[in-house]
């Protein structure tokens, strides 16, 4: 009989090298001797940080004990070191196997990375991008040149024009690069035209530009989009091969629409800037009315995404419109940068392969609007949403330390979720972070139905109530996701999840890594206590599910009632006989889930695992281990009696 620990280590090493991390990866290392060396080799093949001078050491430590690895350390990136202990490192580590170093260097990184190139037998024909430098030294020059025929991406950073333009003028020697990211203050438009004349070869090109560029004569601020072309055409000499810009800097529209006329063939562009057009436009109306004119000047791009901020009470409806789709997303949390006066603004627009456009709008709650909540916040984008994520818990303040009001307690997020499902209808899919979702019988006076088809909930405790309302309110719901939640139990010790009128194409009740929480792109600063917070609850959930636990499966359409046993790292789905769950230990928990009907079921917790097709589904009805359903799933828990079914009956 096959195992898994007796398959071929290359077969290992490729299963290994499909674990998302480096950590994952390391602890496979740990588990038997057929897997260490594997495991290892994937371990060292993923993206390694160094960022401090406990974490080099330890992994000079490892290499100086299996010298032979250092060889598979393919993605290295440098961030903090002291000279003697990245010369340990590197000498263990840079091999021709190298595909990218990436990070900061300084002169004596470079002259390091030259000299083992030199001393090396073999060439270094695979590494794609070397730690950038904060000036254009010729320690990084040298080293630029040293690996052109491999180098794929160039990151330039100068204060000095001329020597900007000579390192450009000279790129058509190095055979392979495709990406250049510029980072200089530019005085004008024809100083940055002459800094990039010769810029033909590069697929990609970002800058970032840290100050203001000074507009002087026919180059002033009020320049609109016929002056600029009129200036373009007769001074601008275009380049076809670049796909991608990437921009951080001030948002000037006529600085965007230059360089999608230079790089007339561009298909992805990115913006990044904490002011548009200038300082005193930021605490006026004119933010949103140039963020119009960039999203005119892109918006027949494949893909743009522009990260800027406007100031608090803005009207963002005029942007909202400029850039919706025909499949429109919203996001919305709380701030990770704690300033007063602006709203964060994040939005990603794509054009699919038959011709429509996704877009997806991300929006913090400003921190000094107490009556800036949620629901006003849809209700002010005023376009039609597809999809909507609500975000309780990243940077959200501690429960007893609020200093700013528009934050919901945690009493109050089954109200606002509520709300929103009754004043936004028409949106198909939700996803909900948050700690609590609750209900009561007051929300059946309400008869709003809604066309929600998908509800994801992360995090949160769930009550039984609560799956109910969401049942009689949402009757279209075809996918339902519970991702690190914890369930209500009865006094039984059974969690009911009551959805009589529902039919399933899927339903998912899981854990996620903590990561999967997290906002994206965003700094983990001031959310460290919400990160622990996920942390417990996802721990949590883990050790109720860790041991034997049973699904009692009540299906209203067919009249019939199925009962599994999960065991956790079991590999097979075991269908058990009403004898053998009335007989389990009082102890055990039961989840009672009772749908219409149901096409697919995945119940994956820490190492327990229930996977349910369609075709296994119809199989177990037909089967021999099959009970009749009394009532049709109305019938009371029979665990329970005497106990009140408090929701109503479908």
């Amino acid at each position: 009989m096959t195992t898994i620990q007796s398959l071929p280590q290359e077969l290992l090493l490729v299963i290994f090298s499909c674990l998302d991390t480096l950590e994952e990866a390391g602890n496979c290392r740990l588990v038997c001797k057929a897997w260490e060396s594997p495991a290892a080799i994937a371990m060292l093949g993923k993206p390694i940080q160094i960022y401090n001078h406990a974490r080099t050491d330890k992994l000079i430590q490892y290499l100086t004990m299996y010298p032979e690895r250092g060889r598979h350390v393919r993605h290295l990136i440098v961030i903090k070191y002291q000279k003697n202990n990245i010369e340990k490192l590197l000498k263990l580590t840079f091999t021709p196997n190298m595909e990218e170093l990436g990070g900061v260097g300084d002169e004596f990184l470079y002259n390091l990375l030259i000299k083992i190139a030199k001393q090396s037998p073999k060439k270094f024909d695979k590494l794609t991008k070397i730690p950038a430098s904060y000036d254009l030294n010729e320690s990084y020059c040298n080293a630029l040149l040293t690996f052109r025929e491999s180098l794929t991406e160039v990151d330039l950073c100068s204060r000095d024009k001329t020597t900007l333009q000579s390192v450009i003028h000279r790129f058509d020697i190095f055979d392979s690069l495709n990406n250049l990211a510029i980072e200089q203050d530019f005085n004008n438009l024809q100083d940055l035209e002459a800094a990039l004349k010769y810029s033909f070869r590069f697929k990609s090109v970002g800058f970032t530009i840290n100050g203001f560029l000074d507009w002087e004569d026919q180059l002033d601020d009020e320049m609109d989009t016929a002056q600029l072309m009129s200036w373009a055409t007769e001074n601008v000499q275009q380049v076809d091969s670049v796909k991608a810009l990437y921009v951080s800097a001030i948002g000037y529209p006529s600085f965007i629409e230059y360089l999608l006329y230079k790089y007339l063939n561009t298909e992805s562009f990115t913006l990044v800037t904490f002011e548009v057009m200038n300082a005193y436009d930021m605490f006026d109306d004119l933010v949103n009315f140039h963020i119009v004119r960039i999203i005119d000047a892109i918006k027949h791009l494949k893909y743009y995404s522009l990260d800027y901020r406007i100031p608090f009470g803005d009207d963002f409806n005029a942007v909202c419109k400029a850039a919706q789709g025909d499949r429109n997303t919203l996001k919305l949390g709380y701030p990770y940068l704690w300033t007063e006066d602006v709203i964060a603004v994040q939005l990603q627009c794509t054009k699919l392969d038959d011709g429509t456009r996704s877009t997806e709008f991300s929006l913090e709650i400003p921190t000094i609007a107490s009556n800036y909540h949620h629901v006003k916040m849809i209700a002010d984008a005023g376009i039609p949403l597809y999809r909507l994520e609500l975000d309780f818990v990243n940077y959200s303040l501690p429960q007893n330390d609020r200093y700013y009001r528009q934050q919901l307690r945690i009493d109050g997020q089954s109200t606002v979720f509520f709300d929103t499902l009754y004043d936004f209808p028409e949106i198909r899919e939700i996803k909900l972070t948050a700690n609590r979702i609750e209900a009561d019988s007051e929300h059946f006076s309400f008869h709003d139905q809604v066309m929600l088809e998908s509800l994801e909930i992360c995090n949160a405790e769930v009550t039984e109530l609560a799956f109910e309302v969401a049942a009689y309110h949402c009757p279209n719901i075809k996918e339902f996701k519970l991702l690190n939640c914890q369930l209500v139990p009865d006094s039984s010790k059974v969690f009911h999840i009551w959805m009589n009128n529902i039919s399933f194409d899927r339903f998912i009740f899981k854990t996620a890594p903590v990561s999967y929480m997290l906002p994206e792109l965003k700094d983990t600063c001031d959310n460290e206590h919400n990160i622990e917070v996920f942390e417990r609850v996802l721990d949590e959930v883990k050790q109720t599910w860790s041991k034997v636990f049973y699904l009692w499966l009540d299906i209203v359409q067919a009249g019939k009632k199925l009962y599994y046993k999960i065991t956790p790292r079991a590999n097979t789905t075991k269908l058990i006989t009403m004898n053998a769950f009335e007989s389990r230990s009082k102890k055990s928990l039961v989840i009672h889930m009772s749908c219409l009907n149901i096409k697919s079921l995945l119940i994956h917790i820490g190492q327990s695992m229930l996977s349910l097709d369609e075709e296994t589904i119809h199989a177990d009805l037909k089967s021999r281990r099959v009970y009749a359903l009394e009532g049709k799933g109305q019938e009371h828990d029979d665990m329970n009696e005497g106990a009140t079914h408090a929701g109503m009956q479908y």
